[in-house]
């Protein structure tokens, strides 16, 4: 449950990505969500730094995890799409 200094935090996956791989979403060293085709992650974060890190599973091709470093501030709303070209998962 989100409390009054915390802000959100939004993460889509794009379609493209295909359905034979998840997307694994961490915040600060632990999992936050597994999302599938067409799913988004919405969730709340204290206000201050935190890390978020996504990764595609299967890993066939043994890539380390995007991260993205944000410092949050309370009541703002940070949204970023994951996107694949098959050799390049970025969080945009």
């Amino acid at each position: 449950m989100a409390s009054a200094d915390s802000g959100r935090l939004v993460i889509k996956r794009v379609a493209n990505i295909g359905s034979g791989l998840v997307l694994y979403v961490s915040i600060d060293g632990k999992q936050a969500a597994s999302l599938s085709i067409g799913q988004t992650y919405r969730g709340s974060l204290s206000a201050g730094p935190h890390v978020v890190s996504v990764i595609l599973e299967p890993n066939d091709l043994n890539l380390a995890p995007t991260k993205k470093r944000i410092t949050v501030q309370k009541g703002q709303t940070y949204t970023f799409t994951a996107t694949w070209d098959g050799n390049v998962l970025a969080l945009l």
